[in-house]
Parts: C-alpha cells; sequence; structure tokens
C-alpha cells in the first residue's frame, strides 16, 4: 500500500506542473533533463513490475500463476490489459526483466532503476552480451559490462549499441563467427502482393552485405536538393525527390546496370539467354493511340503507356504488340537499343546525365532518342543522350525539352507547366513489320 500511494503522490505532484509555454529557457532544458531521468527510473519500475508478473505467471506454477488464473494465456498479455501498451512493448519489458535477472548484470539493472541509463541502452547491453555469458572470462566480461554502464550514462543507446556489439566480438571471437554465419543463412528478400498499386518490397541483409549496399546508396543519395552547375545558363533542377524516393530510384538503377551488364555478357544482345528480360505486351489499339494500358511479366498492376514508353528505352525489355485476338502481332527488335559501343561515345560525350546540374556518372544513365525511335529517329550518336533515370522520367513526362544546337544535345526545363498528355507524348517504342 506504501508504494501504491507513493505512486499517487508523484502522479499528483506532476499533475500540478506548470505549462511548459511559461518557463524561461534555461528552466525549459532543465526540466527537459529531469523529466528525462524521471522517465529513465520509471522505465525501470515499469521493468521490473513486468518481470516480478511473469515471474509469477511462470509455466510450472500451472494455473495458479498469476496471468492463468486471471484469464490471461501469457505474462505479456497481461501485462498489455493492465497496461494498455502494445503487446510488443510488454513483451520487450518481460523480456529485458528476465535477462536482467542474471548476477552478471546487476550493475545494470541498478543503473537502470536509479535513472542513470535509459531502458534502450540496458536492453543493448543485456541483447548483446547474454550470448558470451558461460562463454567469455567472467571477471573480463563484468569489468566490460562496467564500462558498458559508464558509457550509458552520458552517451545515447545507439553508441551503446555499438560499443555492445563490439564488446561481444571481442569477447568471444568464435562465436561471433558462428553468429555471422547464423545471420547470412537469415538472409532474404521478400514481395508482397500489390497495395493501392505499389508492391511492397522486405530484405533482410546480413552486416557485411548491408555495408556494401548501404555504401552504395548513400553515394547516390547526397541531400543536395538545388545545384548550379559552372557557367551554366540554365534554370538549376531542383530535386524534390525525398529520402526515401532517392533509394528507391537507386535500386532501379542499380537492378537496370545489372540488366546491362547481363546483356553486355551476351554479346551485346541481352535476350540472348533471357537473363533479366521483362516482356512488355500493349494491344495495337493502344499502340496507336499513345493511350491505354500495358502489361509487364511480374506486375500486378497494369502500366500506363507513358511507363511502357520508359521501359522502352532499357536494355532487358521485349515490347509484343498484341492483335485484336491477342495474338503477337510483332516482337520489338533490339536495334531499336544504343549499342555498347554507342553507350561509350554517348558517355565520353555526355560525362553522364547530360542535365548540366546532375551529377549521376555514365554507368548510372539510360540511353534515350532525342527523335523517337518509332517515330523515325534512328540510333545513332546525333540523336541519342544519356539521362539519369530521375531525368529521364522528367523528359518523358514534358517537364524538360531536349533540343540539339551544334550536335550537343542541350535540356531544358519547362517552368509552370504540367505534364504532357499521354498522347502528345511518344508512342511507345514498338514496330509492326
Amino acid at each position: 500500500m506504501y508504494t501504491v500511494h507513493a505512486l499517487y503522490e508523484a502522479d499528483l505532484a506532476l499533475a500540478s506542473l506548470p505549462s511548459v509555454v511559461s518557463l524561461a529557457d534555461d528552466d525549459l532544458l532543465t526540466a527537459a533533463a529531469e523529466l528525462e531521468s524521471l522517465g529513465r527510473r520509471l522505465d525501470g519500475l515499469r521493468t521490473s513490475v513486468a518481470t516480478e508478473i511473469s515471474l509469477r505467471s511462470d509455466r510450472e506454477l500451472g494455473h495458479a500463476g498469476l496471468a492463468a488464473r486471471l484469464g490471461h494465456r501469457t505474462p505479456a498479455a497481461l501485462v498489455t490489459a493492465v497496461t494498455r501498451v502494445t503487446g510488443r512493448a510488454a513483451d520487450s519489458r518481460t523480456r529485458l526483466g528476465l535477462s536482467l535477472g542474471r548476477p552478471e548484470f546487476a550493475a545494470v539493472t541498478e543503473a537502470m532503476r536509479s535513472g542513470t541509463i535509459d531502458v534502450d541502452a540496458a536492453a543493448a547491453i543485456a541483447n548483446s552480451l547474454t550470448p558470451v555469458i558461460g562463454r567469455a572470462d567472467e571477471a573480463v566480461l563484468l569489468t566490460s559490462i562496467t564500462a558498458l554502464v559508464n558509457l550509458a550514462a552520458t552517451a545515447p543507446a545507439d553508441t551503446v549499441a555499438r560499443a555492445a556489439r563490439a564488446t561481444r566480438v571481442r569477447l568471444d571471437s568464435q562465436g561471433a563467427e558462428r553468429r555471422e554465419a547464423e545471420l547470412y543463412a537469415q538472409r532474404s528478400v521478400r514481395f508482397g502482393r500489390p497495395v493501392d498499386g505499389l508492391v511492397p518490397m522486405r530484405a533482410l541483409l546480413p552486416p557485411e552485405e548491408a555495408a556494401i549496399v548501404r555504401a552504395l546508396f548513400d553515394s547516390r543519395t547526397s541531400t543536395r536538393r538545388v545545384s548550379f552547375a559552372p557557367g551554366s545558363q540554365t534554370s538549376p533542377t531542383i530535386d524534390d525527390r525525398t529520402m526515401d524516393q532517392r533509394r528507391a530510384d537507386t535500386l532501379i538503377d542499380i537492378c537496370r546496370i545489372a540488366a546491362a551488364s547481363l546483356g553486355a555478357e551476351a554479346g551485346d544482345a541481352p535476350l540472348a539467354r533471357g537473363a533479366g528480360t521483362i516482356v512488355v505486351t500493349m494491344t495495337l489499339d493502344d499502340l496507336l493511340t499513345g493511350t491505354g494500358a500495358a502489361h509487364a511479366d511480374g506486375a500486378d498492376e497494369p502500366l500506363s503507356a507513358g511507363a511502357a514508353r520508359r521501359l522502352a528505352c532499357n536494355a532487358g525489355i521485349l515490347p509484343v504488340v498484341l492483335g485484336s485476338d491477342s495474338q503477337p502481332l510483332d516482337l520489338g527488335r533490339s536495334r531499336r537499343l544504343f549499342s555498347a559501343g554507342q553507350r561509350r561515345a554517348l558517355g565520353l560525350r555526355d560525362q553522364g546525365c547530360a542535365v548540366d546540374d546532375c551529377d549521376a556518372p555514365p554507368g548510372w544513365t539510360e540511353a534515350h532518342h532525342i527523335q523517337p525511335w518509332s517515330r523515325g529517329g534512328p540510333t545513332d550518336l546525333s540523336n541519342g543522350v544519356l539521362l539519369c533515370s530521375f531525368h529521364h522520367h522528367q523528359v518523358h513526362d514534358g517537364r524538360m525539352d531536349v533540343t540539339v544546337h551544334n550536335g550537343v544535345p542541350v535540356i531544358s526545363r519547362r517552368h509552370n507547366t504540367v505534364a504532357r498528355e499521354e498522347s502528345a507524348c511518344e508512342a511507345p517504342e514498338l514496330v509492326l513489320t
């Protein structure tokens, strides 16, 4: 009853605090620090209470256990019912409390209860070092735990987590190698069913492979939003993509580069082995009108004519025109695509994306027909230009124009205009023979 009364008094004290709007700057910062310290103490108490509920609901107690007597299947379910926290939060509290019940983590438990470290730092220490208990030298382990607790008293939980993982490797190098092998075996990439037209993808990568992917993504997702090329006479390109959108574009670029590489291995004939080939189908009526829908292998959602047109610019895309009876009338010829030699020449000329304030290198670009191939435009250097995926979309959507001056492509942005109608755009690069 004394403990319950103390909590009741603390609740009344918090309710009587003045509005933070009236606090001076120094008082506001002091309040932030003090409240955080109080929050850490409360987190410690929450974990202790959830742990005790778990202990009193031990399976060995059967129906006499606390959770079972009250009609709950697990201790976490009882914690959720009483506190209204999520099942994940309740489970996290009980698991952490049970881990900290080991004598090796006594310093961690005390620091959390006193408000010195937060629950995230405590969890990082416990989760990282629990696997090495009984494997590492006990004295060295205790010294390492104390060092991590001292670090957690002044550093963010993320820093503590990195240090704890490094400590685990140092204390048990053989165990670290086994863990790396286990993580590698769990690697996966999954595609989900479309949700509102978007296809979800979830990837789980081991640390080593994730570092490679992250470095590649970071190199192409700078925070620059507006840039000016030296001596440029055109307006800057404003890149208003979110970081998530930039990462998505980077992933697509990587796949396109890989598809082109596979095509080069097949002798500049990407369809020779069927590697990385996407079949895009469209009816004759939709081809002639420039409207309607196209369909691509592996995509449950139909594609617009504009999307089909953009895909047709890429190697590894096999366009198919269907007649009224849904029978193929024509397979697009690969010579609509620029050869590897032509792409190298375009790279030497354009030095990457031809938009003068874009720094995408040649390997991250796509060869675009300035005069559409489907309208008689030749597949040669004078009619080609390199564009990154982002600016390629801008051109196809009518937000940018490409003209040629003295044999050099010049890209200009349309200001205060909407994208062109599909019927006014280049028709899909498909051919009837």
